[in-house]
């Protein structure tokens, strides 16, 4: 069960159906007890909340993964026909299509046999089991363009004869959802990362715009679930604005009570773009500039595994500075004084040492 990552599936629904802005307010409240809190449905379903939100809006419930209103939204104002067609839209029901052996389609019971609790079930993603390729190309096809493509292992084969094959990714279906509906979702999901009350704030990474979203799933058996093991989980798109990247990290059988996909999955996560950043050329281009104002202190960034170009544009984004080598070539930073995270004036400079290699 992916967990609460479906509710980026549940809102683009509610979204692209039009029966919810990012405005709508809904009601959270439940009683408070146990560090949690709990709200009784008409049909008997209770669902938690880890943390009181209150009436808050749509916007408000995704960025701090509200279950209550989640159920609340996507039983009181979706049909189960409109979400169940949603739902296989964004492949869920079937295999991904790469061609390689061992796919699996995930699991969805038939609409005809859906009890009155499932839609509040799948609104925070139990209730249906998915796999990570579905739950990444699902994500690029909300996230991205609304089209759903068949995930690539290689982009092209390279024979030692230098002949070249250029692999295309096959567009399985187009226009899942409106750009409207990308754009606000996108705009939401940002604001899991960049707002400091939003669960994925551990995900950042400086000079960055990440959209993404949180999800700490409860292991599913046979015989119910496993108490005190869960799955955490990160979601992210990167830039947020025009993603070019989605990432997905799963964390399998992790304990504690504590355990959220906030404090494991998303500083995962930003380990991996940190070092996808460092050893690629997909995120060149990608690190934005902002504006520090004076007075202010800084947190000196991340920049050792960085290439010069990309320790000037995160220098930059916090008012820094730093000195490049002249010959800049395939040189990286290998060192930083001073460490990453110390507070910084702005306009402060940055020590570097640098070294030749990949």
């Amino acid at each position: 069960e992916p967990g609460s990552v479906f509710k980026i599936f549940s809102l683009a629904t509610l979204l692209n159906e039009s029966v919810v802005d990012t405005a709508t307010v809904f009601d959270g409240m439940g009683r408070e007890g146990d560090y949690r809190v709990t709200h009784v449905f008409p049909n008997g379903r209770k669902i938690r909340d880890v943390h009181p939100v209150g009436r808050v809006s749509m916007r408000h419930a995704f960025i701090t993964s509200s279950n209550i209103i989640f159920a609340k939204a996507v039983d009181e104002r979706l049909k189960m026909k409109e979400f169940d067609d949603a739902i296989r839209a964004y492949g869920f029901t079937a295999r991904p299509g790469t061609g390689f052996i061992g796919e699996a389609d995930g699991l969805l019971i038939a609409r005809e046999r859906w009890r009155s609790y499932m839609m509040q079930s799948l609104a925070m993603g139990q209730g249906i089991s998915v796999t990570l390729l579905q739950l990444a190309s699902g994500s690029a096809a909300v996230l991205g363009d609304g089209s759903l493509r068949a995930p690539l292992f290689a982009r092209e084969l390279v024979t030692p004869d230098g002949d070249r094959q250029v692999f295309q990714s096959e567009v399985r279906r187009q226009n899942v959802v409106t750009e409207r509906t990308t754009a606000l979702l996108r705009s939401v999901a940002r604001d899991v990362v960049h707002q400091d009350y939003g669960t994925g704030d551990s995900a950042r990474v400086a000079g960055l715009s990440i959209a993404g979203k949180t999800s700490t799933a409860q292991v599913s058996t046979s015989s119910g679930y496993v108490q005190g093991i869960y799955t955490p989980t990160f979601v992210g798109a990167i830039p947020a604005e025009d993603p070019r990247l989605i990432v997905v990290i799963v964390l399998h059988g992790a304990p504690g009570e504590r355990t959220y996909g906030g404090n494991t999955a998303a500083p995962c996560f930003a380990k991996v773009v940190r070092e996808i950043a460092a050893r690629t050329p997909w995120l060149e281009g990608a690190f934005r500039v902002s504006q520090v104002q004076a007075g202010e202190r800084v947190a000196a960034p991340a920049l050792v595994g960085h290439t010069a170009d990309q320790v000037r544009q995160l220098c930059e984004a916090v008012s820094l500075r730093v000195d490049l080598p002249e010959q800049q070539g395939a040189l990286r930073a290998v060192g930083q004084m001073p460490p990453a995270g110390a507070p910084m004036p702005p306009g402060g400079r940055i020590q570097v040492a640098w070294a030749g290699g990949s």
